[in-house]
Formats: structure tokens, sequence, C-alpha cells
């Protein structure tokens, strides 16, 4: 776990409020053509679930039509805590 991760950690626990119930995600095709960016998503949708959020929208903004159908097979194979629609 990372520094920032851990603060993280440490200010939800210690925080009264309740977690939000949905979490949105707002990516661009540039975010997830990066080397490990799926990782790094599957990571993000876990840790949201981890800590309590019910719901996780993803929404990715594509400029390029020619990468949408890479885009929406590689969030097919998503390793998710949840069941997903693409």
């Amino acid at each position: 776990m990372g520094l920032y991760d851990a603060y993280l950690a440490t200010r939800h626990r210690l925080h009264d409020a309740e977690p939000p119930a949905h979490v949105a995600l707002v990516l661009t095709e540039r975010d997830l053509l990066a080397d490990g960016a799926f990782d790094t998503l599957s990571s993000a949708i876990g840790w949201a679930f981890e800590y309590g959020a019910e719901r996780v929208t993803v929404s990715v903004s594509v400029l390029d039509r020619a990468v949408a159908p890479t885009l929406v097979r590689e969030l097919r194979r998503l390793d998710a805590p949840e069941r997903t629609v693409v």
C-alpha cells in the first residue's frame, strides 16, 4: 500500500459520515490506453466497494471510434469484485 493509500484509508476510518453509495469514475480513452491502466482501474473499483460503495459507474470519453472495440473488450475482461455491465 502506498503512502497516499494509507492516508486515505486512515481518513476514511476516522470520518463519521457514511461513505458514498455510488461512486463515479470519469476517464478518457487516453487514460485507459496507458500501460497498466486496466489494473489500476480494477484496483480503484475494488477500493470503492471495499470502503462501502454499493455501485460504481465508469464513464469513458472516447474521441477516436477506432479504439472503442478494444476498450469494450478490455472492460469486459476487467477483474471487478461485483457484476459488471459494459
